[in-house]
């Protein structure tokens, strides 16, 4: 990193004309984040040494399908790249184009043109970053995720959230546990999100959960019963996962009886109304599973039933009280 710490005298001019034109803040040592500083000359080599964003989605698995970054263009060797106060950057944009190059799939350019921008530290370039990101060929909720998870060090390996396909599923639990409508976030409510709901992503992914065997709404479900009640609902969850539940004539276990729900539930397109019923089926399934109690099934294939919606409420915010 010589290269970048020997353009700092430039940066410092640089701060001395923005002082003197007023860009700054009173009592600020640099300029407010996102300010531009300067344009230097780099080649691709010392580009790619230029760490990537820590909100970074998965640059090999975005080039895979962004062939028009195969065709060299002279704007491709327009870059950005965030200016740190110790003088060292970290880039703001172009991963993939840097992929192409070093991996041999486009001929680089002779060099690139860095527009640098002051950032206070890595959480200030990892919010500048979204400001950057092409959105022509914009993340798109998986690949968000997946640079949220790696600037938060989730690092998920189960086969249900490895590939990140869990926006949904995160919206409608984050929903019912606010008693808010589910609708669309912004990308930065996203990064709140999966920090507020990080220590139950940890735990459903502790429970090697599969694609086959859960869908959105039961992996929103999964997460509000790990949010309430922790570690104890794991053995739960892991039950379903493992097909552990007990059935003996016209009687079922609680894991039984959630898992047949779930089955039955999982290929029809739900409204909100119906998320919410499975979700109410799931914690009054856990209910009974606390109790050791069982389900009749000859009023019907499953047996379980939904709380009340009241009901549900109530214990929510009470969970919220015993956990604050």
């Amino acid at each position: 990193m010589e290269a970048q710490k020997e353009m700092r005298p430039a940066f410092a001019e640089r701060l001395k004309e923005l002082n003197n034109n007023g860009h700054t803040l009173a009592g600020r040592e640099f300029p407010d984040n996102g300010t531009l500083v300067d344009v230097v000359t780099m080649t691709p080599a010392q580009w790619h040494a230029v760490p990537d964003n820590p909100r970074q989605r998965n640059t090999a698995k975005h080039a895979e399908r962004a062939d028009h970054l195969l065709v060299p263009h002279p704007r491709h060797a327009n870059v950005d790249a965030g200016l740190l106060p110790d003088g060292t950057m970290v880039k703001l944009d172009a991963h993939t184009r840097d992929y192409n190059w070093h991996e041999g799939r486009v001929p680089p350019p002779p060099f690139v043109r860095v527009s640098r921008y002051h950032v206070d530290d890595l959480a200030a370039a990892a919010e500048l970053y979204m400001t950057f990101d092409n959105k022509a060929a914009a993340d798109n909720s998986n690949d968000l995720l997946y640079g949220i998870c790696r600037e938060q060090n989730l690092d998920l390996s189960s086969d249900l959230l490895r590939h990140h396909k869990f926006a949904t599923a995160l919206r409608v639990a984050n929903a019912m546990w606010s008693d808010g409508a589910v609708g669309k976030w912004s990308d930065d409510r996203l990064v709140e999100l999966v920090s507020e709901w990080n220590p139950e992503l940890q735990l459903l992914d502790s429970c090697d959960t599969s694609k086959r065997r859960w869908y959105s709404t039961s992996t929103a479900g999964a997460l509000i019963l790990l949010k309430a009640y922790g570690a104890p609902a794991r053995k739960f969850i892991s039950a379903i996962q493992n097909d552990e539940g007990l059935k003996q004539a016209n009687r079922k276990d609680a894991v039984q009886a959630c898992r047949d729900y779930l089955s039955e539930t999982k290929l029809k397109k739900q409204t909100e109304q119906q998320r919410s019923t499975i979700i109410r089926t799931m914690v009054a399934c856990y209910h009974q599973y606390m109790r050791g109690g069982t389900y009749s099934t000859v009023a019907g294939a499953h047996g379980a039933r939904p709380i009340s919606e009241k009901n549900f409420r109530e214990w929510v915010e009470n969970m919220k009280i015993r956990n604050s």
